[in-house]
């Protein structure tokens, strides 16, 4: 397993955690910031520290795993869904 797929498997986690944490809905939609994702990760919090989540991220979309849609304003959360798939091994490992 590279960097890469340590860095998107990092945030897949963070991203079935906050997934959990907003009641687990149905749509595997979550609200996610690049900034509260990098204080989290324990990635810096300067320009690198975005890029590696915005890469991370990038890299999951390409996979199939989540669907990103940003918001309209600048600084404002995005929404991020997350496969079926995820959603399906999440309520299976951790329970409905």
């Amino acid at each position: 397993m590279g960097a890469d797929d340590t860095r998107a498997g990092r945030l897949e986690m963070l991203l079935v955690v906050l997934w959990i944490d907003a009641g687990r809905p149905e749509d595997g939609d979550v609200e996610f910031r690049i900034d509260d994702a990098r204080e989290r990760l324990g990635v810096g919090d300067d320009r690198a520290g975005s890029l590696e989540i915005l890469g991370a991220l990038g890299d999951l979309e390409e996979a199939g795993a989540v669907r990103v849609r940003w918001a309209s304003n600048v600084g404002g959360p995005a929404t991020v869904t997350l496969s079926r798939d995820i959603t399906r091994d999440a309520r299976a490992l951790f329970g409905d």
